[in-house]
């Protein structure tokens, strides 16, 4: 199986924290470093 692209995974990311996912769970669950998930955070809440 061919791995997410990293714009499929900040798409999941974002669905997971719209979802109520900690970013620390995002960062477990897709792989991505903490900063993205932290950046993709504040794209939400702005």
């Amino acid at each position: 199986m061919p791995e997410l692209s990293i714009q499929g995974k900040k798409e999941i990311a974002l669905n997971l924290l719209k979802s109520g996912m900690t970013i620390e769970q995002v960062v477990k669950f897709t792989g991505l470093p903490v900063e993205l998930v932290q950046n993709l955070t504040k794209e939400i809440t702005s």
